[in-house]
């Protein structure tokens, strides 16, 4: 971006807990001015008061994305009070999880609304002020799974696919625009100690935890600010993830089988049922509080962990081998087409 870092207007949606709220505090670290939204406006506001007190302006909008009216209201809160939006991330977030026809179809409706017409909403109101003012960035938080997919989580995973393919679509517009002042940027974390597992809907009838190995929300704070100084079209978090993408292209079919393998055998506790529940998919959970981790990063049995050790020694296995048979074949077929030719 043109100007200096420090002073940038940064508006962040699904502040109020996890990723978005680490990702808050660390632009707040280097001096920029916040303006934070989610639908728990006490939270918000508490961590307001905490980014002012390390010297930097705040503003906190209570906001439901998937309400097209609350994000113009955000983004018209934020020029007014601070007169321009430098950084536009899009974070918040829900999820359901069971299988595909036995969730409530209006919670799957759910979470395509928030999650992805909540991204499409922001990213709206971001680039109509970006291009009005000639620059900014847009940083859309997708999923590992917008990448590959994974069973139980059909309509998740179709939003995580949705919101890379907005990016691309909008960074598509700008290169035939000819702007390259207003930057894209879609970042695609794998399993985070966010949160995020408490507060989804549970209709699979156990206990549910992330699919191992687990990032700390800091990582995926700081892969955040630094595309906000530094923008990339999309960015992979974590080793895991960016190893399922590459055998993903490569053996589609046996990643989605291996997918569902260590999704089953990790995502979802068979030793521990639960309650069905819709989780915070249709109202906050206003009794909780504004955690950054969700105290995952140790947890899980150890029947989880040791699958998932077999699992990621599957894939550092699978992977190379998946390499050497796409670049044999690849020659011959090159090979060939020469003889024709």
């Amino acid at each position: 971006m043109k100007h200096e870092l420090d002073g940038r207007v940064v508006v962040i949606t699904g502040a109020s807990s996890g990723i978005g709220r680490a990702a808050a505090l660390r632009f707040a670290e280097a001096g920029d001015t916040l303006v934070l939204a989610a639908r728990r406006k006490s939270l918000l506001e508490e961590l307001a008061d905490e980014c002012e007190s390390m010297g930097v302006s705040a503003l906190a909008v209570e906001t439901d994305v998937s309400d097209a009216g609350d994000v113009n209201n955000l983004a018209k809160q934020a020029l007014k009070k601070f007169g321009r939006i430098d950084v536009w991330v899009n974070d918040a977030g829900i999820a359901v999880a069971g299988k595909f026809d036995e969730v409530p179809l209006e919670e799957h409706q759910r979470v395509i609304q928030t999650n992805l017409i909540g991204v499409i909403n922001g990213s709206y109101a971001a680039i109509r002020q970006f291009r009005a003012q000639g620059e900014g960035v847009l940083i859309n938080i997708s999923s590992v799974l917008g990448k590959v997919t994974q069973p139980y989580m059909s309509s998740y995973t179709a939003s995580k696919h949705g919101v890379r393919a907005i990016g691309a679509a909008i960074r598509q517009e700008l290169w035939l625009d000819k702007i390259k002042d207003i930057n894209v940027s879609t970042v695609f974390p794998e399993s985070v100690d966010t949160p995020f597992f408490q507060h989804e809907a549970n209709r699979s009838g156990y206990k549910l935890q992330p699919m191992p190995p687990v990032k700390d929300p800091e990582e995926v704070a700081q892969v955040i600010f630094r595309m906000a100084e530094k923008p990339q079209d999309e960015v992979i978090v974590g080793k895991a993830g960016k190893w399922f993408n590459v055998q993903n292209k490569l053996m589609r079919r046996g990643t989605e089988k291996q997918m569902a393998w260590h999704a089953d055998r990790t995502y979802v506790d068979r030793n521990q049922e639960e309650k069905q529940h819709s989780g915070s998919l249709f109202k906050a959970d206003r009794s909780g509080e504004g955690d950054i981790h969700g105290g995952w990063k140790n947890g899980g049995s150890e029947k989880s962990k040791k699958k998932s050790s077999s699992s990621l020694s599957t894939i550092a296995m699978v992977t190379p081998a998946a390499l050497g048979i796409y670049v044999l074949l690849k020659g011959r077929r090159s090979s060939q087409l020469t003889d024709v030719a």
